[in-house]
């Protein structure tokens, strides 16, 4: 493969960190597969995490104990070999030459008549005329890569502007029994920074933020349907965010997706993760709670998981779970199955990752 040769430095990084990461992300998918009951989702979220990195960090220092140095799939660089002209004086070669020598005059107005002829005939060449000025492939792909770039930087902003202005539109939470279960996950050393919970009448789920300021949004219209129970379990869901730092997890998928938007490898990666995250953060939450609370917990999932992911920026408890969405869109079709029996099978669905961790 040696086409990535003809490429600028960019794009070579950009190649190098692609197929890398692919590699590791198929070591990732194989060792999960083969030890899947014995590896507990935090740890799944951890392996995801190396090729995400590997796709953002595009400048990696070499080693020799690299894994990639079995692959040969870097272009073949062929040195380049300049040809030196062996100069061998005049006098030399005319000396070691038999015959007679023919005198300097003669030869230096030889050189004088033809240099003029020379001079002569290039004047008399008409200039070319200019062509136009054409952009190349490279080109082209490097514009196209930094609209797309551009436009994801963009929508990035807006998305924590967006942010930003809910949570100072948003009043403090004035729930006494969960600001004291936050302090006290606070001086138990749960949590590293300060973390507020602010209640927003925007229409979105439950989902926290920030990582040097984490918080904790709270919608209004949902959280006054919720019994307490329900309400504790969700601020545990969210501290669980805040101390595995996933709000940091989050801006690097972004950063990973800005730079490889074209990549179909990275949105894998990306959901993959997000996938694994939630799973941890749901089996670290249930860790403490009986059979009957799991069950509610599922409830609690199936009800939220119909609400807005909105703003991107932030992360929501019950977003990307793509194949909860279709059994609850599945479950709208049959009238006759209730919600208990739905929760029920979530929770055998997520239960043998909540007994491994």
């Amino acid at each position: 493969m040696n086409f990535a040769s003809d490429l600028p430095s960019f794009w070579q990084l950009i190649w190098r960190a692609t197929w890398q990461a692919g590699i590791l992300a198929c070591l990732v998918f194989c060792v999960i597969f083969l030890l899947q009951r014995w590896i507990s989702p935090k740890w799944r979220a951890l392996l995801w995490t190396v090729p995400l990195v590997r796709l953002v960090l595009l400048i990696v220092p070499a080693s020799g104990l690299s894994l990639f140095q079995f692959f040969s799939i870097e272009p073949n660089r062929i040195p380049q070999v300049t040809d030196t002209l062996m100069t061998v004086p005049t006098e030399t070669v005319i000396s070691s030459s038999p015959g007679p020598q023919l005198s300097t005059s003669h030869n230096s107005a030889q050189t004088h008549t033809a240099d003029e002829q020379n001079v002569n005939h290039a004047a008399t060449i008409p200039p070319e005329p200019e062509s136009n000025v054409r952009i190349s492939i490279s080109d082209l792909i490097t514009g196209l890569w930094f609209l797309g770039f551009c436009v994801l930087l963009i929508r990035e902003i807006g998305s924590r502007w967006m942010l930003s202005r809910l949570i100072a539109n948003s009043q403090p939470l004035q729930d006494t029994e969960l600001l004291l279960l936050i302090a006290a996950r606070q001086q138990q050393g749960f949590l590293k920074f300060p973390v507020r919970c602010c209640v927003t009448d925007a229409e979105l789920g439950p989902s926290s933020c920030g990582f040097w300021r984490p918080t904790i949004l709270l919608p209004r219209q949902l959280w006054d349907d919720f019994d307490q129970q329900s309400r504790r379990a969700i601020v545990t869901h969210e501290l669980e965010h805040i101390r595995r730092h996933d709000a940091l997890l989050l801006f690097l998928s972004r950063i990973a997706i800005a730079v490889h938007w074209f990549n179909p490898l990275v949105y894998l990666i990306t959901s993959r993760l997000r996938r694994e995250i939630e799973l941890a953060v749901d089996a670290a939450t249930v860790a403490a709670f009986d059979e009957q609370t799991r069950h509610q917990y599922g409830e609690l999932l199936i009800q939220l998981s119909q609400y807005s992911q909105k703003p991107s920026a932030a992360l929501p408890m019950a977003g990307k779970r793509s194949a909860l969405r279709t059994n609850q869109s599945a479950d709208k079709s049959d009238p006759g199955e209730s919600l208990p029996i739905r929760s029920c099978d979530l929770c055998v669905v997520t239960f043998p990752c909540y007994r491994f961790e």
